[in-house]
């Protein structure tokens, strides 16, 4: 490997962000003069088709890696799971990558999302259904296709309790992780709200600033202006959760001020 590769390791799991912030990761460094790898033609279990494809192995590192220096590419973002793969933790050490960790901190916009994409299959929690409560898997298909309908029915009681131990990680991840940024934050700009573009401002100059970028906050005010984006709305959790009145008055009945103020009514 080369020292002219800077190698950028972005921790999250699914539903949290992590899409649309390596995008728009991707569209800085390059505006800040990077030439970013460019991901193979095929998807990897094309390419290696006796591998599982929803974590990448040493090998496919390996191979994306090897694209990335035959292309004179100077920046290369790898999206690690939750640091659960340690030899290619250990391969990224090795590079001296950078690591940023990505989470999404309303916890309960989390497991709506993980229930409605198919990533939480437990029936303690809840399952993907249609507008009549029958289940269904259209599961991230629904971001793809507008007419796709796919709302979480929740057992109330078990996803309470796996929706405030995931407020509870989230905390102790903020509180020890310096690297943490939150994917509210950094997409705030696309909202609607009083002092939005200053929270996505102050985030997004933290982390370019943590993977070795020299950019002042007036350069990434520039950034953020100059992005090709449709403003969006925050969505009640009533539209999202089939059973919303039977969620909501477990909830109160629980009274997790923590959780209740995560609530959205309109």
């Amino acid at each position: 490997y080369t020292l002219s590769l800077r190698y950028i390791s972005m921790v999250s799991g699914g539903c949290q962000g992590s899409s649309i912030t390596q995008h728009y990761l991707r569209v800085f460094l390059e505006e800040l003069g990077h030439v970013l790898c460019k991901a193979p033609s095929e998807p990897f279990h094309v390419i290696f088709p006796d591998s599982t494809h929803d974590v990448m192995n040493l090998q496919q590192f390996q191979y994306y890696e090897s694209q990335c220096l035959s292309s004179n590419a100077t920046a290369f973002i790898y999206k690690l799971s939750h640091m659960k793969n340690d030899t290619v933790n250990t391969y990224l050490a090795e590079r001296n990558a950078m690591r940023f960790r990505l989470i999404r901190r309303n916890a309960l916009d989390h497991k709506i999302c993980s229930i409605r994409d198919c990533f939480d299959r437990s029936p303690k929690h809840g399952f993907p259904c249609d507008s009549k409560g029958n289940p269904n898997h259209v599961c991230m298909k629904r971001r793809r296709d507008p007419n796709a309908t796919s709302l979480a029915c929740v057992n109330p009681e078990g996803f309470i309790s796996v929706v405030a131990n995931m407020h509870n990680e989230q905390k102790r991840v903020i509180a020890t992780d310096p690297t943490t940024v939150l994917s509210e934050n950094l997409l705030a700009f696309q909202y609607n709200f009083d002092g939005a573009l200053d929270i996505s401002m102050q985030e997004w100059h933290r982390l370019l600033s943590s993977i070795g970028e020299k950019v002042t906050l007036r350069r990434v005010q520039q950034l953020l202006w100059e992005l090709d984006w449709t403003p969006r709305s925050y969505t009640p959790q009533r539209k999202e959760i089939y059973n919303y009145d039977a969620f909501e008055k477990a909830l109160m009945g629980h009274g997790k001020e923590e959780l209740i103020a995560m609530l959205r009514r309109y």
